[in-house]
């Protein structure tokens, strides 16, 4: 089947070790407005996370109601945004014409694309290209951007400075990491430990919406901010 490449929302899964404390969490934003995640992303800062990655897109612009959702992005140390390339290059596949970013209020930190490889059924390729060309300037991915600000020296030199993709197993996509929903994190329902010097990863979890399959036969599905963590986790192994 036709690969191409889609845009996912979604945060980070680990390739599952079980013998260690993962360095990534996931914070669902599930359907909040942007009052909302300003008021997740506050709270997240409190407790000093290692780095914020956002898994969703912010390109509109919704004036006097984005005040305090910049003020929270602005305050957020070691950040790092989403983008999404467009129009990709038939004949050089690692080309496209456009880069989608952030709207200009919210810019702060870093950005990697979150464009992920599927076939048309939308079931997940096990590959990720570390980086790609914006015409002949180099975008890094997302989980490549988060890995690199958490722990320059874990990741492998094989992913730095070339196009090398990942490979990785699909068995290995499943739900290992800590998962915030909304309503714990609003009500200060969780361990604080779960954020302090970790990597926070934002964006929706689902099984429903932004969510991929992992297999041919279509049975299972895993959101796509998992799918970034595991991308992330295996970087840093």
């Amino acid at each position: 089947m036709t690969k191409y490449l889609i845009l996912i929302f979604g945060l980070l899964i680990s390739l599952g070790c079980k013998d260690k404390e993962s360095v990534i969490t996931i914070v669902d934003i599930g359907h909040l407005d942007r009052k909302g995640i300003a008021q997740e992303i506050s709270i997240i800062n409190k407790h000093s996370p290692k780095v914020i990655g956002l898994d969703f897109l912010l390109t509109t612009d919704s004036l006097d109601k984005d005040i305090a959702l910049a003020q929270a992005l602005s305050k957020a140390k070691n950040l790092v945004e989403s983008s999404k390339l467009h129009g990709n290059n038939k004949v050089m596949i690692n080309r496209w014409d456009s880069l989608e970013r952030y709207h200009q209020k919210f810019r702060f930190g870093k950005h990697g694309f979150s464009n992920i490889t599927i076939t048309d059924d939308s079931v997940i390729v096990n590959e990720l290209p570390m980086r790609q060309y914006l015409k002949n300037e180099p975008v890094y991915a997302l989980s490549y951007m988060i890995a690199i600000m958490y722990n320059d020296q874990l990741v492998n030199p094989a992913y730095k400075n070339n196009d090398q993709d990942i490979i990785f197993d699909k068995r290995s996509l499943s739900r290992h990491f800590k998962i915030i929903s909304v309503k714990d994190l609003l009500n200060g329902d969780f361990d604080k430990k779960d954020l302090t010097g970790k990597i926070v990863l934002m964006g929706h979890v689902s099984d429903n919406e932004d969510s991929f399959y992992l297999d041919d036969k279509r049975t299972k599905r895993i959101s796509g901010v998992e799918i970034q963590a595991s991308f992330i986790n295996a970087i840093l192994n």
